[in-house]
């Protein structure tokens, strides 16, 4: 119970048993963010409705979650609308 930690199912799926994953901008190997020891604001910002990795570990979690796949830009974009984000 320790190691778990709250996800959507999709990021859950697509994480699967990775623990690391492909950096997009230097293609080095990285460690995925951890939600008990990283910092989210250490890793990740707002662009508008984009989600994207200040660092390493956040570009390389971004893109195996699929962050910003069109279907989520486009889940952003209803909630903003709605005053949810």
């Amino acid at each position: 119970m320790d190691n778990l930690a709250w996800s959507c199912q999709r990021c859950n799926e697509r994480k699967g048993p990775n623990l690391s994953a492909v950096d997009p901008d230097t293609s080095v190997l990285v460690a995925l963010f951890h939600p008990r020891n990283d910092k989210w604001e250490e890793h990740f910002a707002w662009d508008g409705l984009a989600l994207v990795g200040l660092t390493a570990t956040g570009r390389a979690t971004a893109w195996l979650l699929e962050f910003n796949s069109e279907d989520r830009l486009q889940w952003r974009a209803a909630l903003r609308r709605y005053g949810l984000l």
